[in-house]
Order: structure tokens, then sequence, then C-alpha cells
């Protein structure tokens, strides 16, 4: 049943980064310098290589939660959420830091990865 648990969380944070970059991708093209560039075959890639990434996302979380305890669904949101403001954030905020990025792609960034881990510690949890 885990396994089952972390595929809809991988599926459910992959569909929230669909979204959130739909609805973010003009500022979040701007900050990452590649608004002038057009979509093509590297978009379909970069879903495919996202997905897999939620999937190792998805994946960790369910062996931290077992091994913590973390049963309910408030807690897994918590922690999930925790992961992803607080561990995931930072490092991409000090990464883009060094890398000259503006600030507005860290927090575009975060965005997705809190919401994205707060809603995989939710579906780890509510079954």
């Amino acid at each position: 049943m885990d396994y089952i648990n972390v595929l809809a969380a991988a599926v459910a944070a992959w569909i929230w980064g669909a979204v959130w970059y739909a609805l973010a991708a003009k500022p979040w093209a701007e900050a990452a310098g590649i608004a002038d560039r057009e979509p093509g075959v590297e978009r379909k890639i970069g879903m495919v290589v996202s997905f897999v990434a939620m999937l190792l996302v998805a994946g960790m979380m369910r062996h931290m939660f077992n091994q913590a305890g973390i049963a309910a669904v408030g807690k897994g949101a918590l922690a999930g959420a925790g992961i992803g403001l607080f561990i995931v954030t930072p490092f991409v905020a000090m990464n883009y830091y060094w890398a000259g990025r503006p600030v507005k792609l860290s927090l575009i960034d975060g965005v997705n990865a809190t919401v994205g881990c707060g809603l995989i510690g939710v579906l780890l949890t509510a079954f």
C-alpha cells in the first residue's frame, strides 16, 4: 500500500507544480533569464524529469515518515511543508544567491517546494 501512496503523492505534487508554474510562467521565466526562449523538446523532457524527481521525493519522505512514526494527516502536512520550507527552499535560495539569480526565483521555487512537499505529506498519511 505504501507504493500506491508514494505514487499518488508524487502525482499530486507533480500536478501542483505544473499548475503553479503555469500560473507563474512569465515571472519565473523572466527571473530565470529565459523569457525569450521558445518551449520545445526540453519542456517534454523536463516534465518527465520533474515526475521522476517527485517520485524520489515522495519515496524518501515515506521512509522518513515511517522512521519518525508520522501517520496523522495534520502531522504529515506540517512535516511535509516543513521539509519544503526549511530544507529545500534554503538550499535553493543559497544556490540561486551564489549564481546571481533574483530573489523572485527563490520565492517562486520555494512556494512550489513547500506546497508540493506539504501535499506529499498529506497523501502519504491520508490512507
